[in-house]
């Protein structure tokens, strides 16, 4: 081809990749954090729950050993199983009040001046006085 003038096609270019990543919108953007805050939520409500579930466990081991075992106030390590979900569930929630963004203020408000007339040769608004008060010993009769 290239001895007869021509120039040879070249091959299309191949596809783009699709785009893996996907990136919300500012809408989609303003509940950022809300799963956070609700899977906190749910294991905080699950942590008590079983904290007050296993908790009378102390009760009947303090109760059933006699006084060779003593757990103070019930607590021992099968509290654990209601402790860890109710504190993993305390910090979720404790990041998202920290970390979530700031809502959009609104503009402060503009000054608010006393009109002011345009054709006179002031350049404030006059000034006028307060009454004066009367001087007759504090208004007794």
């Amino acid at each position: 081809m290239i001895r007869h003038g021509m120039t040879p096609t070249q091959p299309p270019s191949p596809p783009s990749p699709p785009v893996m990543m996907y990136r919300p919108n500012a809408e989609q953007q303003a509940g950022a954090g809300r799963g956070t805050f609700i899977w906190g939520l749910v294991l905080a409500a699950i942590g008590v729950a079983l904290t007050l579930a296993l908790w009378p466990i102390g009760f009947i081991a303090n109760s059933a050993t006699g006084n060779s075992v003593r757990f103070p106030l019930g607590l021992g390590p099968w509290m654990l199983g209601g402790f860890i979900p109710l504190f993993v569930g305390l910090a979720l929630i404790l990041g998202y009040v920290i970390l979530r963004p700031n809502p959009p203020q609104a503009p402060p408000a503009p000054p608010h001046y006393p009109p002011y007339d345009a054709g006179s040769d002031a350049p404030f608004p006059p000034v006028t006085p307060a009454p004066a008060e009367s001087t007759d010993g504090g208004g007794h009769a």
